[in-house]
């Protein structure tokens, strides 16, 4: 799961140059945020409501978008507690966009 995360955040924040010359822990990197991969990635990110998702999936039985009657696993245990880093750094990266968040307003049920 650490991977699948922290490919959703690569893709949102880096270029694909920056992620094959880089390595392991490319993660760690400076985010040039006015590349023209992280402006389409943030399009996309917004376009397909990531901010609500990623909300959604953290607060997991928590969250106002459950639905009546959707039963939802929970990750973790109480001795081993997800790692959501990654999507949590994806997460505030997006919320930073001031401008994009004006023009894809957020949900209601978010807000």
């Amino acid at each position: 799961m650490n991977v699948y995360l922290e490919m959703l955040y690569a893709f949102g924040v880096y270029s694909p140059i920056q992620i094959l010359s880089s390595g392991p822990g490319f993660t760690q990197g400076y985010v040039d945020e006015e590349s023209d991969s992280v402006v389409v990635a943030s399009h996309y990110y917004f376009s397909r409501h990531m901010i609500e998702k990623i909300g959604d999936f953290m607060l997991e039985d928590k969250s106002p978008f459950l639905q009546t009657g959707e039963v939802r696993g929970t990750m973790g245990s109480n001795y081993k507690k997800p790692d959501l880093g990654q999507i949590l750094s994806l997460f505030n990266f997006l919320i930073g966009k001031l401008d994009f968040l004006e023009k894809y307003p957020l949900d209601a049920m978010a807000g």
